[in-house]
């Protein structure tokens, strides 16, 4: 089916009655035969949406977002780059940012909310000393756009958490090989954090599986940069750095309690 078949089913609803009079519109004009099956299926989608009542736009910004596609249509904005990710340009990441409109509401909104992801992560917690504050090692995700604790999702062919958790940390600080017991000293902290929100790096609902593991002793050089690097517990409870980017406060909000018990990974204080 074409766009303008499409387009001409859109312009055949009348709007809605509280509509204001000076709202510009095309609704309702079309003469085009639209197929008794198409139009069927055009009305499901907009009913299930919940823009539609019984054939009919129920309120103005039902009205108003049927005008929108029909322009956007016509105008050639809606494209499949706009679901590419890309942060580059708002024409590229308009349609994640709808998505993730779309999962919150759902997520606030529905009895159940139920997720479209599972995730098993594992992270690890490495605590150091600089002057008076106590901070830990963290690293810039650009997919979620926030600093979290280094690891990462559990794989399939990951035997089990600690050699998942071994994989992230060799990945993500450039090793090319790590063997617990001689390079760090590793011990569970808390495990099975059950939680549903939204993924900060897909935007839909996600059920998590969280497990927390202390670094105890770190014996190889950490790879410091601007995207590797200390966060204080200042930083963690704002949930942004002092340059104002952001930082995920999972760990703060799950181990607050624990993390001033916890001993240093590194044997002496840092820069």
């Amino acid at each position: 089916m074409s766009l303008e078949l499409l387009i001409a089913c859109l312009e055949a609803y009348s709007r809605s009655e509280d509509t204001e009079p000076w709202v510009t519109g095309v609704l309702g004009s079309s003469a085009m035969p639209i197929p008794e099956g198409y139009k069927q299926a055009v009305d499901d989608l907009l009913t299930g949406l919940g823009i539609l009542k019984e054939g009919r736009i129920q309120s103005q910004y039902g009205y108003l977002f049927a005008q929108s596609l029909i322009h956007g249509l016509r105008e050639g904005a809606f494209t499949p780059e706009m679901w590419s990710g890309a942060t580059d340009s708002t024409c590229t990441s308009t349609g994640p940012a709808l998505l993730e409109q779309l999962e919150s509401h759902r997520l606030h909104c529905a009895h159940t909310a139920t997720p479209i992801r599972r995730v098993s992560a594992v992270m690890a917690v490495i605590k150091a000393r600089r002057g008076d504050s106590d901070v830990y090692l963290m690293q810039y995700d650009h997919n979620a756009g926030q600093f979290q604790p280094l690891g990462g999702k559990v794989d399939a062919d990951d035997p089990d958490n600690l050699s998942a958790l071994a994989r992230e940390l060799r990945e993500e600080l450039n090793q090319e090989s790590l063997t617990a017991g001689r390079d760090y000293v590793i011990a569970p902290l808390k495990e099975n954090i059950q939680s549903f929100t939204l993924s900060a790096s897909l935007h839909v609902v996600t059920e998590y599986n969280h497990n927390f593991y202390h670094l105890e002793s770190v014996n190889f050089p950490l790879p410091i940069d601007a995207e590797t690097c200390w966060i204080s517990r200042e930083e963690l409870h704002a949930g942004r750095t002092l340059d104002q980017r952001s930082v995920s406060r999972l760990m703060v909000d799950e181990l607050d309690q624990v993390l001033d018990q916890l001993p240093y990974s590194l044997n002496t204080p840092i820069a």
